[in-house]
């Protein structure tokens, strides 16, 4: 994924690779390291990481902690 703003809240080296947006070769070399590293990323890790953070509850648990503040 490219670092442009929404991406780098969630992909991190277990799970991915950010490079700077509009930097092809960047992009390539990353596609590429995945493709050659593919067992680096563990998909039972990813979903963990990902329910973990950004399940439904887990939304909606921020969600009321930030209306809390304002109550």
């Amino acid at each position: 994924a490219t670092r442009s703003g929404g991406p780098g809240d969630f992909v991190n080296p277990q799970n991915g690779i950010l490079v700077k947006p509009g930097d092809i070769e960047a992009i390539a070399e990353a596609m590429v390291e995945v493709y050659e590293h593919y067992s680096r990323f563990d998909p039972q890790e990813i979903r963990s990481y990902v329910v973990q953070n950004y399940s439904r509850q887990e939304i909606a648990r921020r969600l009321v902690n930030i209306y809390k503040k304002y109550i």
